[in-house]
């Protein structure tokens, strides 16, 4: 992403001359909480992801976590939808 906000030749540039330091990683076993304060406290919006042999598993973003989170809002807000219906139910027939 730098390469091309910056207009600059991907076949010249190397990684070592836009790498950040430290450098931020994630493991493949780390709790996504735990991620995202690393994410906050280093201002970045990707961080590749490791897994036990040290080598490159993926690539977690800012964007991938927003998609988790309203997922799981989804489902929070199904439940309470369900519960309601079962509560409102319950007090009718008692």
């Amino acid at each position: 992403m730098e390469v091309l906000a910056k207009g600059l030749d991907p076949a010249q540039t190397t990684v070592g001359s836009l790498i950040r330091t430290p450098v931020v990683i994630a493991h493949s076993h780390e709790d996504s909480t735990a991620v995202l304060e690393r994410m906050r406290v280093h201002g970045v919006r990707r961080v590749p992801v490791v897994g036990n042999e040290g080598r490159l598993a993926g690539i977690v973003t800012v964007d991938d976590m927003l998609k988790r989170l309203a997922a799981d809002a989804s489902l929070l807000m199904e439940i309470v939808a369900k519960g309601q219906c079962h509560e409102t139910r319950t007090r009718r027939t008692a």
